[in-house]
């Protein structure tokens, strides 16, 4: 529920304040890391209590992310339109434990060609908040990797063990990344010189990961996602009356 709150008074302030502009049109880069975690990825290898001894543990990942922005002040109003078109990811490790000792991760990272659209104002000057949506394409539906110490374990004479490689391949042929809808909430902080510090948060409104019919029994839950992502941006003017190139 945090989460909810820091949006609910962000979107407060940025109602109920004015922004202020040195220029109209302003394009620039982003470029930092995000961090997030997709939902409910244990559910689609075990979906009930078929034994116990067992334990799922949902890991975030940390990922690199970049963006071009340009951003337009709607004047003489304090509301400002921006555009992004934005490389990212969606990642998460799944990692598996028994009580004999056997273990293995599955690591999801998933590879996004995103545009996003926000409208901005400003909380105080130089302090920036935004809201949007964005849209990201799935670049590698079949991203995930497996691997595990099954090789390592005695499993009986009569047992036999797929390699690693082969379960990752059946893995990757049923389990699928989708394309992506998410909020977003901005918060920017210009440092002056063009260079700002930007931090956002996204919240997936759609199922992220799809599970095709398949042998195994696995299953196809709702798989949400939320990201954290810190940028750091450098902008640059359009209006040539204005000699500041800081990003508004």
């Amino acid at each position: 529920m945090n989460r909810y709150w820091v949006i609910f008074l962000f979107c407060a302030m940025a109602m109920t304040s004015r922004a202020q502009y040195n220029s109209n049109l302003v394009f620039g880069i982003k470029a930092g890391a995000a961090r997030s975690l997709i939902s409910e990825l244990s559910p689609i290898f075990v979906s009930e209590d078929y034994y116990s001894g067992y334990s799922f543990e949902e890991k975030e990942s940390i990922s690199p992310t970049a963006l071009l922005f340009v951003n337009y002040r709607i004047d003489p109003s304090p509301i400002a339109l921006e555009g992004q078109l934005s490389y990212f990811q969606q990642a998460t490790d799944l990692v598996y434990s028994d009580i004999k000792e056997f273990t293995y991760t599955t690591k999801f990272r998933y590879h996004y060609l995103g545009v996003g659209g926000y409208i901005k104002t400003s909380v105080i000057k130089g302090f920036n908040v935004g809201v949007g949506l964005r849209l990201g394409i799935n670049l590698s539906p079949e991203n995930l990797t497996y691997t595990s110490n099954a090789s390592e374990i005695d499993w009986g004479d009569n047992s036999e063990i797929p390699s690693d490689s082969e379960t990752q391949g059946e893995l990757r042929s049923v389990i699928k990344g989708l394309n992506s809808t998410d909020f977003g909430i901005i918060g920017s902080y210009e440092l002056g010189m063009g260079l700002s510090i930007d931090i956002s948060y996204y919240q997936g409104l759609n199922d992220m990961v799809e599970t095709l019919v398949n042998r195994h029994e696995f299953t196809n839950p709702k798989n949400k996602v939320s990201t954290f992502q810190l940028t750091v941006g450098y902008a640059i003017t359009m209006d040539k009356n204005k000699k500041d190139s800081r990003r508004r």
